[in-house]
């Protein structure tokens, strides 16, 4: 039986009933295909018509052909759901797509159509303006720390910041040595033996490079990607400057704008803008980067000739990672820093309270606030909802003058939505 992720679950019945586009998105192999079959499997997608793309690959149709073969042959307008699976390898599928919610929107017709698909710019070439507000999108990531707990039979639900004990932390120390070897990719987890899962763990990366870059860049170029890739590996987290880069590798400028693109658009890197207010001295046009999962850190550390200690980067990816599965998708994540390089590493902005959270990393044994920390909450105390700080096996709140400081072990920082939603 496959394994049923129940915070994807959660948005998609939020969806289900309404005659929008459906659009699942995320990397190759973060299960966006096994989470619609478990779906299938557990009945809340049934009369379906499921599709491959890659049934389509060397075929062109113009977008009412396209709906005419699907009618002819699947009988899909009598249907209650139509899946495309892979989707960015059917030709001109943002066309397609577009002519189809046009159709059923037009005849009336109650036909839910699901996308599922791992490129960005290859999906959405076509879908014009026209569409704005008829599309719901669900990004998918590999699996997080927690979900990973529950496949390995703990439940989680039975765990909560105010009843954190020693063997809590001790049984989640456990679980977190296997997790850290190879991190979130469903396929990766489920293989058996170590040698499995590293094989599988270069074959997705390999997969990647010649079915995904190669499509997009010439193999002359993919030295220069992969160097690329492995700057982002060392510098994770750090200021993304187009420029910075580009005299760095020694790389023309449009390349590494053209090697930002890909790894954005095939959602295997997350870019996040900067917080600012009025203050002159605040950071406000650079961005910084995270890869969807530390597994690419890993691979890289693992299979290329990288020596350098980058721990605490590590543990700070993951603490990204684990905040953008398990908060609700109207919040954005930003960082905020000032020209003195104070910095604190993410604040979750509430666009509808106008509130805003601030969480710094840390791996320290501490329940000290830093010092980055008290200078943003004193610029922007009247906006703050509470704020927190990671640590290492240090569980506790504090107050400051008003505002709770919640200090949780970073391997916990999972629940960041209880503590979002008793707040």
């Amino acid at each position: 039986m496959l394994f049923l992720r129940k915070k994807y679950l959660e948005k998609f019945l939020s969806y289900k009933e309404n005659d929008n586009l459906l659009l699942i998105l995320g990397a190759r192999q973060v299960g966006k295909t096994s989470f619609i079959k478990s779906l299938i499997e557990n009945w809340y997608i049934s009369n379906e018509v499921y599709l491959r793309g890659e049934e389509f690959l060397w075929k062109e149709f113009l977008p009412k052909d396209f709906v005419d073969f699907l009618d002819l042959k699947y009988n899909v307008f009598s249907k209650k759901f139509l899946i495309i699976d892979e989707a960015q390898n059917i030709k001109n599928i943002g066309l397609i797509l577009k002519y189809l919610i046009d159709l059923i929107k037009y005849k009336n017709l109650k036909l839910k159509v699901i996308v599922l698909g791992s490129w960005s710019l290859k999906l959405f070439h076509g879908l014009t303006d026209s569409l704005v507000g008829r599309y719901d999108s669900v990004k998918m990531y590999p699996f997080s720390f927690d979900e990973f707990l529950e496949i390995k039979g703990l439940d989680v639900n039975r765990i909560s910041f105010s009843n954190i004990g020693k063997w809590v932390l001790d049984v989640i120390q456990d679980f977190f040595k296997e997790y850290k070897i190879f991190w979130g990719y469903p396929k990766v987890i489920l293989s058996k033996t170590i040698d499995e899962k590293k094989l599988t763990f270069k074959n997705i990366v390999e997969s990647y490079l010649m079915k995904d870059v190669l499509w997009f860049i010439n193999r002359q170029q993919l030295w220069n990607f992969e160097r690329f890739l492995k700057y982002f590996v060392i510098n994770i987290g750090s200021l993304l400057k187009i420029e910075v880069l580009a005299r760095k590798l020694d790389i023309k400028r449009q390349d590494i704008q053209k090697f930002l693109d890909i790894i954005r658009s095939t959602y295997i890197f997350d870019v996040i803008q900067p917080f600012y207010g009025k203050l002159n001295y605040e950071i406000k046009k650079a961005t910084k980067g995270y890869f969807n999962d530390v597994w690419w850190i890993n691979y890289f550390i693992w299979f290329s000739e990288i020596f350098t200690d980058i721990e605490w980067k590590i543990i700070e990816n993951f603490v990204y990672n684990q905040i953008v599965t398990n908060i609700p998708s109207y919040r954005d994540i930003k960082f905020w820093q000032n020209r003195n390089k104070s910095e604190v590493d993410f604040i979750l902005v509430d666009n509808f309270e106008k509130k805003i959270v601030p969480v710094e990393v840390k791996i320290k044994s501490k329940d000290i606030i830093p010092k980055a920390l008290l200078s943003f909450i004193n610029t922007y105390k009247k906006a703050i909802k509470f704020a927190i700080v990671t640590t290492d096996w240090i569980i506790k709140i504090r107050n400051l003058e008003g505002i709770k400081i919640y200090f949780i072990d970073y391997r916990l920082i999972w629940l960041i939505k209880e503590i979002l939603q008793n707040n």
